[in-house]
Parts: structure tokens; sequence; C-alpha cells
């Protein structure tokens, strides 16, 4: 017997033993990491080093495996003698079953907030001495004291994640919750050979210490530990999180009762991002696709129909794939085609009509006209072809303000510093000429930073009529708009920018006139330096179409009580022009190839087409689809083949003064680069243009001396054609100011052949 005391003394001496050092280790554990966390989360703050696998906000559950280690100090218990300090111990195994929500806070770090289940029935064990009867007499035993408590609660966890590597975080927070059991079971069992007992004469006692029950307590810890996200899917918007967790804590079960409670959990997360987290393995793929042109029909008291061209916008839309991002830039433009007013509409609806079959589904015939507009013939095909050319677009150095306004206007494409950084001027290639002038300033702000010597000169200008006559407080503000954008923006040196203020421009235009007057409110900017306001050339491939245009006859004006109607053509799912208007569809839409030359096919896949028509009843008819023939020859075809092959090159002149048709030295610097590419067997069409001021015969020649005073410079070759267009052709938007100036231009197209 007294062997057997020893021995159970010894094992309460090494359990007791085990139990410390297990809580020291747990401790201890949670206090290193917990300094760690604050390392790398100060290193966070005081380095600014961002990396492309970003924490998105993140969504979703967790399931968790737990072995808890639990010790609790007997002489709490009102049934176990406190002469000396005693420790019941154990384990045991549960689970948590929760969700969470993740917020990002910076690239590193972002919030935890779990909610969860925790499952956990404890059991522990301890032995502690007691006077018991053994053969009739009083003496010492060890007694075994087992007590079970359901620690099952319901708890938050709000912790901190802190990144390490991409995918690999560390954890730190804590929990507290709210035991909702009140089941506490406590029993003692006596240690040793028959004939032993307690003064009760039984060998084991249970229900003991129902006094401390009724308590339903809290249980709160200090928690870290370590996640690696694991993707699901390509771009991270699922993941799986393996972690492993360590926390240490109490629970307090009863009243003069706590329980120590140090725990390890296993298990994953299964996460939901609203935005992709994963960036660093999707290589970016940028594309310029051809312009989507949309053609608005107005009706209006007029005799002629005229298109009236709108501006040029671009649009960006992304993909995500699994190894790309392609963000495809699409050049657009709304036009507005307007018609003359004709019949009265009548309150017939589109099923009254298909009730009574008179609505054709088959509701377009296409015709293909040649480009002088004087043969008409039904040819559904076009015919494409490529030619290697060089593309000359004055820049047009004045800036045009609203009336009384020193507000740089919106048509001006203003850019912040971090787009003015990844700004290109190869980027303006596929733009026209009037919107590549609105990129007036970001062209002279690049340049200035390329050419670093060079300085330029800014002056402000008013209408000298009305409230800005003498105005030169508003001419003074202009011209500081404009420095204030190269030096805040660009980030041009002040000193390099002049800036002067007058009245009326020294080459004003017609202040009798309501379009002269808008276009002396402005500012003009002039360099010594050639390159600053030079043109922009572009080596480019030319399309040419055969014919210019296609006229699109329908029977859509059979369909009365129309509320909007649209035709829209299409290749390859890719909508090339779209007609659309309101109330009665005309009989005929065109085409207008020549015009817009970013709609033109770009492979052989054939063309569609087809109408839709809706009623104010909310009905709807589509007709059948209906195609075109596409033939291209491309360059590479050329140049594999025999033929001879030729290079289309087209200039436009640096801009001529209201009313003038002399060339200045800029015209003759571009004349010199183009008699450098003519040749003795070039062709050489010239044609001048005028704006709509003025009388249309007095424009007529006008823009025909201004055609011949280029021809004139001309050399190399004597294959010319002069043409004046006079004011029947404008070439641009003429309510603006912009458009009246560059209508005041000479177009030169020459074509010389390739030989093989």
């Amino acid at each position: 017997m007294l062997f057997c005391g020893l021995r159970n003394k010894n094992k309460e001496k090494y359990n007791l033993m085990e139990v410390k050092f297990l809580r020291f280790v747990m401790i201890k554990s949670v206090y290193v990491l917990a300094i760690i966390n604050i390392f790398f989360t100060y290193q966070l703050f005081s380095s600014n080093n961002e990396e492309n696998f970003l924490l998105g906000t993140k969504y979703g559950f967790s399931v968790l495996y737990t072995n808890n280690f639990q010790a609790v100090d007997m002489r709490q218990l009102p049934s176990v003698w406190d002469s000396i300090p005693r420790t019941a111990s154990g384990s045991s195994n549960g689970f948590n079953v929760g969700a969470f929500y993740e917020y990002r806070m910076t690239d590193r770090t972002s919030f935890l907030l779990r909610g969860f289940l925790n499952y956990n029935i404890a059991q522990i064990e301890g032995t502690v001495p007691e006077e018991v009867i053994s053969n009739g007499l009083p003496a010492e035993f060890n007694v075994l004291h087992k007590i079970k408590s359901d620690l099952s609660s319901i708890k938050f966890e709000p912790l901190i994640r802190y990144r390490l590597f991409k995918e690999f975080s560390l954890f730190g927070g804590f929990n507290a919750g709210l035991r909702f059991s009140q089941m506490f079971e406590h029993k003692k069992t006596l240690l040793g050979e028959q004939g032993i007992f307690f003064k009760d004469g039984s060998q084991i006692i249970t229900g003991l210490d129902k006094n401390i029950e009724g308590k339903l307590g809290i249980q709160a810890s200090l928690v870290v530990g370590f996640g690696y996200d694991i993707p699901v899917n390509f771009n991270g918007q699922y993941l799986i999180c393996p972690e492993i967790m360590m926390e240490t804590g109490y629970s307090d079960i009863a009243s003069r009762l706590t329980w120590d409670m140090n725990s390890v959990r296993f298990g994953i997360s299964l996460k939901y991002s609203e935005n992709p987290t994963i960036k660093y393995e999707i290589k970016e793929i940028r594309r310029n696709r051809d312009s989507v042109r949309i053609v608005n029909i107005e009706r209006a008291d007029i005799k002629k129909e005229f298109l009236e061209k709108g501006r040029t916008f671009i649009t960006s839309d992304t993909i995500l794939t699994e190894k790309y991002r392609i963000i495809t830039n699409t050049l657009n433009r709304v036009d507005t085609l307007f018609y003359p007013t004709k019949s009265v509409i009548k309150d017939i609806s589109i099923s009254e009509r298909l009730d009574n079959g008179k609505v054709d589904l088959s509701c377009l015939k296409v015709y293909a006209m040649a480009s002088d507009g004087s043969i008409e013939y039904p040819k559904k095909e076009l015919y494409i072809e490529e030619y290697h050319s060089t593309n000359i677009k004055p820049l047009l150095n004045y800036v045009f303000f609203d009336e009384s306004s020193s507000k740089l206007s919106s048509r001006y494409n203003l850019l912040n510093e971090f787009k003015a950084r990844r700004f290109r001027l190869e980027d303006l290639s596929n733009l026209s000429t009037l919107d590549t002038y609105y990129h007036l300033l970001n062209i002279i702000g690049k340049r200035l930073q390329v050419f670093a010597n060079a300085t330029i000169k800014v002056t402000g200008y008013n209408a000298g009529i009305g409230e800005e006559k003498e105005n030169l407080e508003l001419s003074k503000k202009r011209a500081n708009v404009i420095k204030d954008y190269f030096v805040n923006i660009w980030k041009i040196e002040p000193e390099r920018i002049m800036v002067e203020w007058k009245n009326l421009p020294e080459r004003a235009s017609n202040m009798n006139d309501a379009d002269g007057v808008e276009e002396n409110r402005r500012v003009e900017i002039n360099s010594d330096y050639w390159d600053i306001l030079s043109p922009v050339i572009i080596n480019d491939t030319l399309r040419e179409v055969t014919p210019s245009q296609v006229r699109f006859y329908n029977n859509g004006g059979t369909c009365y009580n129309i509320d909007k109607w649209s035709l829209e053509v299409n290749q390859s799912g890719n909508s090339l022009i779209i007609f659309k208007g309101e109330n009665k569809m005309p009989e005929r839409l065109i085409w207008r190839l020549y015009e817009v030359n970013q709609t033109l096919p770009r492979n052989e896949s054939p063309v569609t087409f087809k109408v839709q028509i809706n009623d104010y009843y909310g009905n709807k008819i589509v007709s059948k689809e209906d195609t075109i023939k596409i033939t291209i020859k491309t360059l590479q075809e050329k140049e594999n083949g025999a033929a001879d092959d030729k290079k289309i090159d087209k200039y436009s002149l640096i801009l001529f003064d209201f009313d003038k048709s002399e060339l200045n030295k800029e015209n003759q610097k571009i004349l010199d680069f183009i008699n450098e590419k003519i040749k003795k067997s070039s062709k050489v069409l010239i044609e001048g243009f005028t704006d709509r001021m003025g009388d249309d015969t007095y424009n007529k020649n006008l823009s025909k001396r201004r055609a011949e005073t280029v021809a004139s410079k001309i050399k190399n070759t004597k294959n010319i054609i002069v043409e004046g267009k006079g004011e029947n052709e404008l070439m641009y938007n003429n309510e603006l100011p912009e458009g009246r100036f560059y209508s005041r231009t000479v177009n030169i197209t020459v074509e010389t052949e390739i030989e093989k």
C-alpha cells in the first residue's frame, strides 16, 4: 500500500510538471507570435512595398478541428482539500464551424471577423490525497477526481491578418464567447486495494460540488496562427486556406472556478473574393478596335439630307481569361444624319400590319454605289485594298474658350499626372485629325519633355467685343490656365514658358461675323523650336474600299406608329455601324465608307445586317439577316505576289489664315518634306477647302487659289490635278472654331507605283 501511494504521488508529480510545461510552451508561443505580428505590421507601415498579390474583401466559412488542453486549480472546488496546490488537467477533441468576413486595409494587412460555433466536451483528471477508511482504520490515500463539463460556446474572433509572402499569412487577435450549457459533473474514485473505502462506505462518489453549478460563463483567448491561400480558380476569386491556430485563455464555467484552456486548431477556410486577388500571373494585352459608329437619324425642315459628324471618343472593355487580361480600346463616333420631313405618321401598330400580312420581314435590299455617286448597281460585295501610306496631320496651335470664360473646354483631352506619365504619341495613330488636335496640350507637353531645351510662348486673347472688350485680365487668366497645365501636369519648368496677354489676336478673324468673334476667344502657343508644333506624321496602312458607299433600302416606312428603329451592321460579332432613330424610318440609309475609314471590315468574314422596329404598343419585328461579301487584298499578299503595288500618301498643310491663300514658312517646310517623297511617276491630287464663312462663289475661288498656290510648289512631276472644293464639301464640323480653322486647308494625295 505504501508503494501504491508513492507511485500515485510520483504520477501526480509528473502529471503536474507536464501540465505546467505545456501551459508554459503554449503561452510563450502565443506571446512570441504576437511580437512577430507586431514587428511585421510595423515594417509594413514604415515602408511602402507594394506587391501584385492583393488582399481583396472576402467572405467564407471555416471548419476547424481542435485539440484542447485544460487545467483547473482543484483548491477552488469545495470538495477538495486545499492544503497544497493541486491541478487537474486533460485534453479533449472538438471542432469549430463558422463564417467570416475579411476586409482589406492595406496591400499586406486585412481585418478578419469570424463568428463560429465551438463544440468541446472537456474532461480533466487530477489526484489528491484524502483521508479514507482502510481495514476499519483511518488512512490517507490518493483519490482520482474526474471533472466533465460542456465548454461548447458561440464565439466571435477579430483578427489582424498580415501577409508575410504572396500566399502565406500570419494571424493575430483574440476571441471571446458565451457558453450555452450548464453541464458540470464531478466524481471521485478511490485509488487502492480492496478494503479501502471513503467514510460513507463507497469507493466512487458522484455529483460533487453541485452548489457551484448554474453559471453560463464566458470564454476568452489570445489567438495567433498561420494560413496559406490556395486559389481554386485562375484569378483567386475562390480560395482554400489551410490554417493552424494556437490560443491560450480561460473559461469561466462557474462561480469561483476558473478553467484554463489552451488549444491548437487545424482546418480550412473556403473563401470568396468580390474582386480577383491574384494579379501576378495575369499578362496584360492591349488591343485597338476599329470604330463603332452610330448614326442618329433626325428629321428637319430641310430640302436635302446632310450628315453632321460627331466627336470620336474611346471606350475600353476588359476581358479576364486564365492567363491574360485583354483590354480592348474601341474608337466610337456618333454622327447625326438629318433627313427632310416627309409624310404624316398614321396611327396603325405593327401588330395590326402583321395581322393583315402587309409587313415584309425581309425588308432590306442592298445596293452598292460608286464613289462619284453617279452609278448605282445591285452588287453585295466590298473590295478592300491596303496600301503603304504616310499621313500628315497638321497641329493647330490655338486653344479656344467659351464667352467670358477662362476655363478649358471639355472638348480638350486633359490628363492627370498619372495618365500624363503613360501618354504616348503613338497612341494617336488611329485618331482623326480633329481628335488628334484635342490632344494638343498633351502633344506639346510630351514634346517639351523630350526636347528639354525648347521654350514656348503662350499668349492669351479676348474677342474684343461685348463683355470681353479690353478685358486684359480675362486674356491673362486664359494664358495662365494653359501654363498651369504644362507646369502642374507635365512638370515643365515655369521659366521655359513665357506668358503674354493682349486684346485681339494679331491675325484676328472677322469681327462682324459671330463665327469670327468665337475664333478670337483663344490662346496661341508658339515656339521657335520646330519640333514642338510640327505636324503629327503617321506611317500607317491606308485601306481603300470599292464601292465607297453602301445604300440600304427598306420598306420600314410601311410600318406606321413606329416608336424606335435601328439598322445594325456587324462583322464577326463586332458592330461596324448602327443607324437608329425614332418615328418613321427613311426608305434609304447610306453607309458612307469613304468618310469613316474606321468602320471598314478588317477581315474577309461576311458583313451581316438587319433591321429592328419597335412600336408604341411594345411590339417588335426583326428582319431576316442578310450578308455582304468581303474581299481584301492585303499588303502581305501583294508583297508575296508578282504584281506591282502603289503607295498612297495623304498630307494636310498647316492651316491657312482666314481669307488667305499665301503659304507661310511652316507650310513651305511641309512642302519640302512632301517634295522629297514625290517621284517622276507619282500622281498628285491637290484639293483646296474653305470654311462656311462668306459667299459660296467667293469661297469656291478661294479654295482653288489655295490649291493652285500649293501646286506651283510641287516638284519632280507634272502629273497634277487641282480642285477647289469651296464650302460645299466642308472638311470638319463648322459649328466649332477649330473645325472652321481645319477646313481652311489643302489636302495632297500622292500615288506612287512601287516596282517589284
